[in-house]
């Protein structure tokens, strides 16, 4: 049976295809599709897999657009973070959903669940959004500094990084706080609209972005205005999905 993934982060589809190789099955694995264009172009050039398993948001938008206009039918497994949508009402023939990080026996008993049921068509799934609702979005941080805390605006943000051992947010007149949270986090609550997560570290502001160069291997030098980090590597999977986020960035982010 082939099964295909669709999944913009690289560790979530390299923990998800470990986790499938070692439920057994006789799968041919196609993907990772990491943007809706790609998702379209995959089926127009004839892709029919049996399963899908798909993030609900990719680096260009939301992954019910790239299944509008498609007469295809299959079994569908989505894949959302836990504090990426609230889930109101989820299930429907063939769809089944599973919370980040995957777990062995919950994607096992979702599948099994879907193969179970009749298969769903594509253009008949943005009807499932109907049961989702985006968290807020923040519009301010409140952050330490010095002997109490301090209100930035997240329009004031120039970009947002992460070393590893703390996440820090830097503003576009050089002032620069620390947040107790992680990256992840942080992305979800932010307005996609105006952010975007260029790799696994960086989340920049539009407003920010001074120009992008072109690299080695599919890779883009992202620079930003008035910053003392001048070059940034946006990883080859979200590269694509950034040059279209800056073409298209009134582009609204709603569910339905």
């Amino acid at each position: 049976m082939k099964l295909l993934i669709i999944e913009d982060e690289r560790p979530s589809f390299v923990r998800l295809t470990s986790v499938i190789n070692k439920l057994g099955g006789d799968w041919q694995i196609d993907g990772p599709l990491t943007t809706t264009e790609s998702v379209k172009k995959y089926f127009a050039d004839g892709g029919r897999p049996d399963l899908i398993i798909s993030d609900v948001r990719l680096t260009d938008g939301l992954v019910f657009s790239a299944f509008d206009s498609l007469d295809i039918t299959a079994h569908i497994i989505f894949t959302l973070a836990y504090s990426d949508y609230t889930v109101n009402a989820f299930s429907t023939n063939g769809i089944q959903y599973l919370l980040k990080p995957i777990i062995p026996e919950e994607l096992a008993a979702a599948i099994d669940k879907t193969l179970w049921t009749g298969k769903c068509r594509l253009s008949d799934v943005r009807q499932f959004a109907a049961g989702l609702r985006r968290p807020y979005i923040r519009k301010r941080f409140l952050v330490p500094w010095l002997d109490g805390f301090e209100v930035v605006d997240v329009s004031s943000i120039s970009h947002i990084y992460s070393d590893d051992a703390m996440l820090y947010l830097v503003c576009f007149d050089g002032r620069r706080y620390n947040l107790s949270m992680s990256i992840d986090e942080c992305n979800i609550q932010l307005d996609a609209e105006n952010f975007f997560r260029v790799n696994d570290s960086y989340i920049v502001n539009i407003n920010a972005i001074q120009r992008l160069n072109t690299a080695w291997g599919s890779y883009l030098k992202l620079y930003l205005r008035d910053s003392a980090e001048t070059e940034i590597l946006v990883s080859r999977e979200r590269a694509l999905g950034l040059r279209l986020w800056l073409d298209q960035a009134g582009t609204s982010q709603d569910v339905r």
